[in-house]
């Protein structure tokens, strides 16, 4: 009985292991996501008020 708990414990780590690293996955990619899309807007930041210096 105690094997057999083992094993099965053993199956559900592996499974909440896989989960934790898909999880990990999508963060992370929201995170680079994120932190383009505040470059990009820093960038545009940065020329509107460039194109407001010159006026």
């Amino acid at each position: 009985m105690n094997e057999l708990a083992t094993a099965e414990g053993e199956a559900a780590r592996e499974e909440l292991r896989g989960h934790l690293g898909s999880v990990t996955d999508i963060l992370a990619m929201s995170a680079r996501d994120w932190a383009a899309h505040a470059r990009s807007a820093e960038g545009q930041a940065l020329a509107r008020l460039e194109r407001r210096a010159q006026v």
